[in-house]
């Protein structure tokens, strides 16, 4: 058996491009011919078979709907969502009506399936203006980002190499993202030392028009499942790298069932690799999203509604300060890593940046410790569409390749099983009516 491995990096345009199919999750087992991951602790062979678990997928398509408006909407009551997205409650048909008339504005019903169904108060002319004017510009300005691969072997020539270079630098000037591995075979693997120098010089002659996202690395893992072909037993073994004569071998070491091998020679067996469970996802649905961030202390709950906020703090027209409930669309919260064991745990809020303006203090609860909102950082996710209207959800990609990502299931601001979401984020934005 011929051992084979990778290492690794990826490179992306300097300009931020911003780039999730509703997963309906049923376990589904893959089987594929690929290539594997690699390191100090484990081996493939050339052409193994490679068992996958991953959740099936499912799209709903986004189709143009005639919605009902104002008295065409006879349902007896509604969930009532304000102009600006904030939840009014349920309330009967009529009254949601004579609101909509008060404020001068259109009942429309975006998701009639509910119980009860939700409508929400919008000047529904300008909505469409807006988002035929949105839909003509994404049109015009469409650019989905892709992950291009470029493989190369410890002993590539200088004009190949080149080559490469040249159309890993085209991808990236088109705005695409560019993953470079190099792949070691039987002996390679004694002189991974190649692989990584050449993925290093590879990005440093990248750097005029890419930033590295990830350095290179040697993939791999100190356990491996091997499936034996003649009974389709699987089973795990320890691996480890033994040398023997100056060259460096793989060992996978079994601890109970292989005394049924015993009179054969020669065993055909499967390597099983890269295990990720998941909810799958394309590409093309996620998009980076740009938020406040605000640590968690200085968040607050308002006695009277139970939501979560902050505590603005202004000038009144005496020069007093004032307190000021802010009710703010938390959308990500994410450990701050610190190098001290002995502390506490802390997190950072991510917040609509809707909700302040950059330069707003705001105060904890219980004290006049002041925090100024300023710093952004980005999250990258989906929109999740399961009410009717464009919302921006949280996604944790677990792995991927150029045309699908494998996320987290059932995280804090994230995705769940049957969640329906818009297979396309270019053309969508937050609060649009999707149904």
């Amino acid at each position: 058996m011929t051992a084979g491995a990778k290492c690794g990096t990826i490179l992306r345009k300097t300009k931020k491009v911003g780039a999730s199919a509703s997963p309906h999750a049923q376990s589904k087992e893959v089987n594929s011919v690929s290539k594997c991951p690699m390191g100090s602790l484990c081996c493939c062979a050339d052409a193994e078979s490679i068992r996958v678990f991953i959740l099936d997928w499912r799209c709903f398509g986004i189709s143009k709907v005639q919605h009902q408006l104002n008295e065409e909407i006879n349902d007896k009551e509604i969930r009532l969502i304000g102009e600006g997205g904030e939840q009014m409650g349920i309330v009967s048909g009529e009254e949601a009506l004579r609101i909509a008339e008060e404020h001068g504005l259109d009942l429309v019903k975006i998701s009639p399936q509910a119980t009860p169904p939700v409508c929400k108060l919008m000047n529904y002319g300008k909505y469409k203006f807006e988002q035929s004017k949105r839909e003509k510009e994404a049109r015009k300005n469409q650019h989905v980002v892709e992950i291009k691969e470029i493989r190369m072997s410890p002993g590539i020539d200088v004009g190949d190499f080149n080559t490469k270079l040249k159309n890993a630098q085209k991808f990236l000037s088109d705005g695409n993202r560019v993953k470079v591995s190099v792949r070691f075979r039987g002996r390679e693997m004694a002189h991974t030392d190649i692989g990584r120098d050449l993925l290093n010089k590879f990005a440093d002659l990248c750097t005029e028009v890419a930033t590295l996202d990830k350095a290179a690395k040697l993939e791999g893992r100190s356990t491996i499942r091997v499936k034996f072909l003649k009974d389709d037993m699987t089973q795990s073994g320890d691996f480890s790298i033994i040398k023997i004569d100056g060259n460096k071998y793989g060992k996978i070491d079994f601890s109970r069932g292989l005394i049924r091998y015993a009179s054969d020679r020669f065993l055909d067996i499967e390597l099983v690799t890269n295990t990720v469970t998941g909810l799958k996802i394309p590409l093309s649905a996620i998009e980076s999203k740009d938020f406040y961030v605000i640590p968690a202390e200085y968040a607050t709950t308002d006695p009277d509604s139970g939501s979560v906020g902050f505590n603005k703090i202004s000038k009144d027209s005496s020069g007093n300060n004032v307190r000021t409930f802010i009710n703010a669309t938390i959308y990500g919260k994410v450990k701050i890593e610190s190098d001290d064991d002995s502390a506490d745990e802390a997190y950072n809020y991510y917040v609509d940046r809707s909700a302040f303006k950059e330069g707003d203090a705001i105060v904890k609860d219980d004290s006049n410790q002041r925090f100024i909102v300023g710093e952004t950082d980005s999250l990258e996710g989906v929109y999740c569409i399961n009410q009717g209207y464009a919302v921006f959800r949280q996604v944790d990609i677990l792995d991927q390749n150029e045309e699908y990502a494998i996320i987290s299931s059932n995280t804090s601001y994230g995705l769940s099983r049957y969640d329906r979401i818009a297979r396309d984020s270019s053309q969508v934005k937050e609060q649009d009516i999707l149904y």
